[in-house]
């Protein structure tokens, strides 16, 4: 985020639009217009800045991640996803007969 970079507020309430300082992105005040509660907005990343993802990097990651020793988890590739069990019912109870 650049030095003094403003990301633009639109108050859903009464519909005005501005500009903040991207610095209080994520943070509550009231409209300068009507006063109702909105958020600032993260800035929105710049066009063709991203890059490409490297999912193999990724899922190397997510692999040494804590916690990521084989837990049940599935593979996307190929392996259907675990199954929940059901829950146990009560037998049901026979009914008096009528006279």
């Amino acid at each position: 985020m650049a030095d003094g970079e403003k990301v633009r507020v639109h108050c859903a309430a009464c519909g005005a639009k501005f500009k903040a300082p991207a610095s209080k992105a994520g943070l509550r005040g009231p409209c300068p217009k009507c006063g109702q509660p909105l958020t600032i907005p993260h800035p929105e990343p710049a066009a063709g800045g991203g890059g490409d993802v490297d999912w193999d990097m990724l899922a190397d990651a997510a692999d040494q991640a804590p916690g990521a020793a084989d837990d049940g988890g599935y593979d996307l590739a190929g392996d259907a996803p675990p199954q929940r069990a059901q829950p146990s019912r009560p037998a049901a109870k026979a009914m008096p007969a009528m006279a």
